[in-house]
């Protein structure tokens, strides 16, 4: 049995644009927890009705419920094709969130998605 998480960052400021992709996976037969971040320079690639990422070794594409996950994280390596029928849970109820020391983020969440592959 494993556990895991992806994230993907973009920082769009005005003198730097970069990502940031955060990589968990949990093995817990064995009781092992490992984790990687990796930053790169550059914007994602643009896409219409969905997402691609591709940062280092972490790669994340898809839209509408129909994703794909790929990461490397300390000898362990996943692919997964995750779908799901339900919508995105849009965190802070719109996705949006400005912050009072500036910026904003955008921020779903899939939980529930059924995954195959390894």
């Amino acid at each position: 049995q494993y556990g895991f998480q992806v994230t993907f960052f973009v920082f769009k400021e005005v003198v730097f644009r970069g990502q940031l992709a955060n990589v968990a996976i949990t093995d817990v037969v064995s009781q092992k927890y490992k984790n990687a971040a990796k930053f790169q320079w550059g914007s994602p690639k643009a896409t219409k009705g969905g997402f691609e990422f591709a940062v280092g070794n972490h790669t994340g594409k898809g839209g509408g419920g129909q994703d794909s996950l790929h990461a490397e994280v300390d000898g362990y390596t996943f692919d997964l094709q995750l779908n799901t029928s339900r919508r995105a849970v849009l965190q802070f109820g719109s996705g949006y969130k400005a912050y009072d020391f500036g910026g904003y983020t955008y921020y779903y969440s899939r939980p529930h998605m059924i995954a195959t592959g390894w």
